[in-house]
């Protein structure tokens, strides 16, 4: 499935980005997740500002 992304990338870059990103979701069947990525680091998350 990546790889068909890959592959279209020239076209889908001008597509509508979470209707390409729902259609993506969809076919993978990617379920829905709780993710809590900077409470679970181990290191001080940089602002936008330190970056």
């Amino acid at each position: 499935m990546i790889t068909k992304i890959y592959e279209l990338a020239d076209v889908y870059h001008s597509d509508n980005i979470e209707r390409v990103s729902d259609d993506f979701i969809i076919s993978a069947q990617i379920s829905q997740g709780n993710f809590d990525n900077v409470g679970e680091a181990n290191y001080a998350v940089p602002s936008h500002w330190d970056i």
